[in-house]
């Protein structure tokens, strides 16, 4: 006979059992919304690093720590993986425990405090996480990114002749919009030679049965075209890029522009080209807006869209008047070479100038287009009144010696050449060359100096050329359009025009091959990128600089075009050398 009572409390048991599992599975819900904390979630890890060499020692301090939590550690991770209970002591190089004593014993540890911990003897993008055990027993919560990197260029010495670079950032202006009339091929020809106009592709000289305006100083400050990423995505229509005059967001035949060579346009552009290299197969980032692309320059991602934050907050420099604002703790290109005590400084024109709500206009810097202002690591960091300056004190280091290993420059808007902007074309050419002549006037950086010209996107001009069609397997964005890239320099080849794909994140692969010694330690597009090689002669550069990639999605057939055209170049030498021959 059954215990009826028994039966009763083993059917409550069984209900209390179920209706446990449901207030957990709540719980669990409840928590991966943010609605309900842990009490570990307001723990917080900090360093004044994003970057450091393997082993490295490195102060953290931390605060907010539970009183509940045992054993918490600091753990270094690399970021594709994560910790477990049984992994987490697996290097203990990467980790330590807070309180010392909890090696020998759990031990409970102050809410805030600070320890010095050594980096992981292995180079990588490693995440910083806190790990703990408490009543819910083992976690780990994800704190930061650092990465650990080698520096294989010390004592400081650059890998080849090139001593000293300094990138000009303009902005907004497609491949076509400056060069569509100084190039020669014909639109969608694919030109094989590298020597001359004749070996770019010249703008369409009909779209849509309208033909391109002449894109001078006035037409420049006339017409701003729409550059939201949502408008230059519609006007490329995936790859087709046929929407820019009729049928897409923003079209209109304004976008349809193509500077000549005129000193109310684009004469200075045509010179360089004719004079140094050009690349014409740089593209964007990604479809977007300035600060968006600014960023790739710095850290090789994408970090927001459009013009969508500024960083940290109002103290920061340009920022007194704006309202939203972001921090990112992302190792950059800076950070490194901070790491590796190479120098480098961003100039910013009337960078550290007070501004107001009164002057809140183009006269005055913007500090979204500071794409290093976002780091706290940089901005905080021990040497920031040398690494952000005004830009006079470039022409001023260019003359007295004291010009750092790699400069970043951005001018007022009047002077980026923005569309819309009172400087129009002539200002920023106007300012280019002005670099470009005291750069070559100095007795000290005339002969080992590399000024890169390029703008930070399109601007939503249109341009004819496809980017490549897979998306990067970094961020899941696909290339922009093409813009202008132009070397001036000592090194760089003459009258030479490029076809190898490069992007804003192919000068960071440049930075960290020359100056630091090791390619792709970002860990972001640094990886894939090909390198700026194919723009540099190797007869003054002292050592053959990288060109093609061999992570890159589009190696082979890179590699393939690059054999055919050395293939052929022998040929017409053995052809040559047979003529000769003959004509004895």
């Amino acid at each position: 006979m059954i215990d009826i009572d028994k039966k009763n409390r083993l059917k409550k048991m069984k209900h209390f059992k179920s209706l446990k599992k449901l207030l957990i599975s709540l719980l669990i819900f409840l928590i991966s919304l943010n609605l309900i904390h842990t009490k570990s979630a307001d723990a917080s890890i900090k360093s004044l690093l994003s970057s450091v060499q393997m082993g490295q020692e490195i102060e953290f301090t931390w605060e907010k720590i539970d009183e509940e939590d045992i054993d918490p550690k600091i753990i270094f991770w690399e970021t594709k993986t994560f910790p477990t209970e049984k992994n987490h002591t697996l290097n203990e190089n990467s980790w330590s425990f807070i309180n010392p004593l909890s090696k020998f014993k759990p031990s409970k540890v102050e809410s805030s405090g600070k320890i010095i911990i050594k980096a992981p003897l292995r180079t990588g993008l490693y995440t910083i996480y806190y790990c703990a055990s408490n009543y819910d027993g083992f976690f780990c919560t994800p704190q930061r990114p650092m990465a650990v990197i080698t520096c294989k260029n010390l004592p400081k010495k650059p890998t080849s002749k090139i001593e000293n670079i300094i990138i000009f950032i303009s902005e907004n202006h497609s491949f076509d919009s400056i060069y569509g009339n100084y190039c020669k091929a014909e639109p969608f020809s694919n030109p094989k030679c590298n020597i001359g106009p004749e070996c770019c592709e010249g703008i369409p000289k009909e779209q849509n049965g309208i033909k391109p305006k002449d894109l001078t100083d006035i037409q420049n400050a006339r017409y701003d075209p729409c550059h939201l990423r949502a408008c230059e995505e519609s006007e490329m229509n995936g790859g087709k890029m046929d929407k820019y005059i009729i049928g897409g967001v923003g079209s209109t035949p304004n976008n349809y522009v193509a500077a000549i060579d005129d000193e109310f346009s684009a004469k200075w552009y045509f010179d360089w080209a004719r004079n140094y290299a050009m690349s014409d197969r740089f593209f964007q980032s990604a479809p977007g807006q300035s600060s968006q692309s600014d960023m790739y320059f710095a850290g090789g991602k994408l970090f927001f869209e459009d013009n969508d934050f500024a960083g940290q907050n109002k103290k920061v420099w340009g920022n007194q008047c704006r309202e939203t604002f972001i921090s990112y703790y992302d190792p950059t290109v800076a950070d490194l070479l901070n790491t590796c005590g190479v120098s480098w400084t961003f100039y910013g024109q009337r960078l550290k100038e007070k501004v107001t709500r009164e002057n809140c206009d183009n006269s005055y810097f913007d500090g979204t287009d500071n794409p290093f202002a976002y780091f706290p690591s940089l901005t905080n960091s021990t040497t920031r009144d040398y690494n952000f300056r005004d830009f006079d004190e470039l022409i001023t280091d260019l003359q007295n010696g004291t010009l750092p290993y790699v400069s970043y420059v951005k001018a007022l808007e009047m002077y980026t050449e923005h569309p819309g902007a009172t400087g129009g074309l002539i200002g920023g050419q106007m300012l280019s060359n002005k670099i470009i002549n005291a750069m070559k006037s100095s007795k000290f950086y005339s002969n080992n100096t590399l000024v890169v010209l390029v703008p930070d996107e399109s601007g939503g001009f249109y341009d004819h050329v496809s980017p490549p069609e897979l998306s990067s397997q970094i961020d899941g964005k696909q290339y922009g359009p093409r813009t202008q890239f132009i070397v001036v320099g000592e090194q760089a080849k003459r009258n030479y025009v490029s076809h190898v794909t490069l992007e804003p994140t192919s000068l960071i692969r440049f930075i960290e091959w020359n100056y630091i010694g090791a390619e792709g330690q970002l860990e972001t597009r640094d990886t894939i990128v090909n390198n700026i090689g194919d723009l540099l002669d190797e007869n003054k550069t002292g050592v053959k600089v990288p060109s093609l990639n061999a992570n890159n999605p589009y190696y082979s057939k890179l590699k393939k075009e690059e054999e055919e055209k050395e293939k052929e170049k022998k040929e017409i030498k053995v052809e040559s050398l047979k003529f000769l021959v003959n004509d004895d």
